[in-house]
């Protein structure tokens, strides 16, 4: 069929089905014509952020999860020292402190955010001792006061909570 006004109907194939398009003068007809997201030519479409409920349940599940690990039984006694145990210490309380400060609502919950994570690395340390007999490592508790006041200063980041949460 040439360029007569009628219409060509060509079959597209697409990975899961068949569309069927109606083309006129080269263009398809009843598309518009949109720029890929991601693609050099506009924007990227924004991730969907979380509802605080989900965060709620997220942060709960956490520091449940976080608890129970710190405080297995198979736990061997004495010191755990080293380069590997400091850095999940800090990962763990600053994402701990990260879910609550997302997950808070007003300022009250913001402030008391990180006051909260350096009261559960505090008591989790004391269990600890008391558990396994050995000695109050107040270095584990500098380090998780450190990551909860890093997570929580990250947290009041605008954009970043924009992005996140709604």
């Amino acid at each position: 069929m040439g360029n007569t006004g009628e219409h060509d109907t060509r079959v597209m194939h697409s990975s899961a089905s068949i569309h069927l398009n109606c083309v006129e003068d080269g263009r398809l007809a009843g598309v518009k014509e949109t720029s890929r997201p991601g693609g050099k030519d506009g924007p990227r479409r924004r991730a969907r952020p979380l509802k605080r409920a989900i965060l709620a349940r997220i942060a709960r599940a956490w520091v449940v999860g976080l608890v129970a690990v710190s405080l297995q039984p198979w736990r061997p006694g004495g010191h755990h020292g080293g380069v590997v145990h400091d850095v999940l210490h800090f990962l763990a309380f600053f994402s701990t402190a990260l879910l609550l400060a997302f997950a808070a609502r007003g300022v009250w919950q913001r402030i008391y955010a990180p006051m909260a994570v350096v009261a559960l690395g505090a008591a989790i340390e004391y269990a600890q001792h008391l558990l396994y007999r050995g000695a109050f490592e107040w270095g584990d508790l500098v380090s998780d006061a450190c990551a909860a006041l890093l997570a929580c200063l990250l947290a009041r980041s605008r954009s970043l909570h924009e992005t996140l949460v709604r």
